[in-house]
């Protein structure tokens, strides 16, 4: 029945929402719609506290996947790279920030590169 309900009043174009716990209802709302959200009053609470709740740790879970696949994927660019330039012979003090940052990537190690490149940082002002 909830769902219905929400699907009716999405038809019509009624906002529903939650405020201090009390549903909250936005647009023109004709009469027989009114009574059903009052005698459903309840159960869209919960419908849509719990909905809520469900789709931001939904949304975290997909931006925590954006992020391991971004990292992954920066990792596997500095790994090419860090071939490419031990094959061209480049300096080990320039391939090693690369090699520090592929770690703290394909780790997903945020401290461990964070706190790696402090220390680059200061060993390179020595």
């Amino acid at each position: 029945m909830v769902r219905e309900l929400l699907a009716e009043c999405e038809r019509q174009n009624i906002k529903l929402s939650v405020v201090n716990g009390r549903l909250r209802a936005e647009g023109v709302i004709p009469p027989a719609i009114r009574q059903k959200l009052a005698a459903n009053k309840e159960a869209l609470i919960h419908y849509l506290t719990t909905n809520r709740q469900k789709e931001k740790v939904e949304a975290f879970h997909k931006n925590m996947l954006k992020t391991v696949a971004d990292n992954i994927r920066r990792g596997e660019l500095l790994k090419v790279e860090l071939y490419k330039g031990l094959q061209a012979g480049r300096p080990l003090d320039e391939l090693f920030p690369l090699a520090v940052e592929c770690i703290g990537r394909m780790t997903d190690d945020k401290h461990f590169l964070e706190e790696t490149g402090r220390m680059l940082e200061g060993y390179q002002s020595n």
